[in-house]
Parts: C-alpha cells; structure tokens; sequence
C-alpha cells in the first residue's frame, strides 16, 4: 500500500496525472484502470473519477505497487563514476542511457546498474522504481548526475532541488546567431501530447502550466551554431529544449523541439546538450563542485565548425 499527502507539487493535478508520474512504469490508461478497480482511495474514500482535481493535504492511497515489476541488478551499463563517499555518488552520464525505468524500459538503466554497485540504494527515496535519485537527464542529455545514498541526504538534496540551491550548468549548441548575447527565459512550461510547449500555445489551449526560468550566455559562434552556457533556474521537463526552441534557436540534433527545414548535420546522432557542471552544498556544510568535458562524440563535432566570433567569455 502507497500513501501520498498531497502538497504543493501535487495540488491542482488530476489524480491520474499524479499517480502516472508516482508509477512511471505505468502508462495512464493503466493508472485509470486499477482506480477503476477501486484500488486507490482519497481521503480513505474510493476515488472513482481519475479526473479528480487534487487538493492540498489530500491522502491518496493505493494498491498499485504489488503489480510493479521488480528491480533486477545489472551490470550490463558501465558506470562513469566522477566521485562516491557514503552518502552520495556523481555520474558522468552518458547519452543514449536512461536515469531509471519507465514503462518500455526496466532492465538497462543507471538505476539498474547502481543497484548492483550500491544494493542498499533499494531502501533510498520515495519511489521504488527511481531508488536515490534526485533529479535527472534525457536519455539523450549526457552529463553529471548526483545520486543519494541514504534518506537523510535524499531528502536533504531534494529540498535543495526545490528551493532552487543547486546551479546546474550546461553545454548546448543551437542553430543560428543569437541577437542577445545573454539572457533569461522565463516563459511557463505546459504538456500537450507527449511533449513541452511555452509562449501563447499556453494561453490559447488553455494549458495547465508551470513556471520555469533558464539562464544562458553565448560561449562561441560558427558559421550555422552558436554554443550556449545554459544554467536552468527551474527543473521543468525537457526545459532547456523547449526554451532554447521558443528563442527560434533550437538544440542542434533535437529529434523532437528542432524546426523540420534544419538539417541535422553530420556526424551529430543525438541532441548537442551536456549537463558540464554541477555545484551543491550537503547537510554538514560542504559545497561540492564537479565538472564534466564534453563526450568525444560532441567535442569532435564541436572541433569541425567554422568559427565567427568568441565573445569574451568563459572558453570550451
């Protein structure tokens, strides 16, 4: 039996939209189902509507979690380990990986794999499918990750996430010439159809929406590219995508955000963005700072440009 007290992140979702986001290894036709089942309560009262609209301090409890497939160690997916001690471990993850299970994929993420190097990260977190984790990356995003291995520094690092004291920077390569050599975007992030939209889409489907900021700075331009520092305020799906796409320069090799008439170069498979750095502070007052080069198959693509201009700024 699960239990969930609902609070600010919950408040105004659809009780099927939570629970699918509890139970990613459920799509929400199959979370419709077991409430159908009578097999999620609220307010120790049988939900029976999955559009029900949570409020805050709502108890929703559910019989779901029986049903979830179990976690199995792997060692099939080699860990980039840039740093471990006994509370936390930093990754260089890298692209084409997922962070943890969703419901097509159980078997090959890093979840798996650092289950078979750390086995008590089972008992870590609130979410049996996503053991330790406090934040993540696309399948296609490479870059540093911090994983928690307690609950005192899961809890700890999750609150830092939400209260905005984590700087996480990042490498971004887009189409085209920046007119503002630095900026912030700070346009809300709503859902339609399996991907992020912003900007008037919002107001004219009447979208439910969140906010969201990001930071960014050009580094170098090229003939075609611009190649960003991206430092995300907020932690909003795919925010730095759909942000950069919003500005009318999308990611170099977004299979999902980049505009159909941009040809995705050769010699890039995946989209240009790599998490570069990451900078956080933990219960006992050390600050830990990591960095991250950019994978050999970005920096060589990086390497092939024609450059136009380098700002005065940081250099990569």
């Amino acid at each position: 039996m699960s239990r969930f007290v609902i609070n600010f992140d919950g408040t105004g979702k659809r009780l099927d939209v939570f629970l699918a986001k509890q139970f990613p290894v459920f799509s929400r036709s199959h979370i419709q189902r077991f409430i159908a089942r009578g097999n999620v309560s609220i307010n120790k009262k049988a939900a029976v509507k999955p559009a029900y609209i949570l409020k805050p301090h709502d108890i929703v409890t559910c019989r779901i979690e029986k049903t979830v497939p179990s976690l199995k160690p792997s060692s099939s997916q080699k860990l980039d380990i840039i740093y471990e001690d006994n509370d936390i471990i930093v990754l260089n993850k890298p692209a084409g990986v997922l962070v943890h299970p969703t419901k097509n994929e159980h078997a090959h993420t890093l979840v798996n794999a650092l289950l078979k190097h750390i086995s008590s990260l089972a008992c870590v977190g609130e979410d049996s499918m996503r053991p330790g984790i406090v934040h993540r990356l696309d399948r296609d995003t490479s870059g540093l990750l911090v994983v928690a291995k307690n609950n005192e520094v899961f809890n700890w690092l999750k609150k830092q996430f939400r209260e905005r004291r984590v700087k996480k920077t990042y490498l971004a390569l887009v189409y085209g010439t920046l007119k503002k050599k630095q900026g912030r975007i700070g346009s809300s992030i709503g859902k339609l159809k399996g991907r992020q939209v912003t900007g008037h889409a919002i107001k004219k489907l009447d979208l439910t929406s969140r906010e969201a900021l990001t930071e960014y700075k050009v580094l170098k331009e090229f003939r075609d590219y611009t190649l960003l520092e991206v430092t995300p305020q907020t932690g909003r799906t795919h925010q730095i995508r759909v942000h950069l796409a919003s500005l009318g320069h999308p990611i170099v090799g977004d299979p999902l955000y980049a505009f159909k008439r941009l040809k995705v170069p050769a010699g890039i498979t995946r989209q240009f963005l790599h998490a570069c750095s990451l900078k956080f502070s933990m219960p006992r007052a050390q600050v830990f700072e990591f960095a991250a080069e950019l994978p050999e198959d970005l920096a060589s693509f990086l390497k092939s440009l024609v450059p136009i201009r380098t700002p005065a700024l940081k250099k990569y």
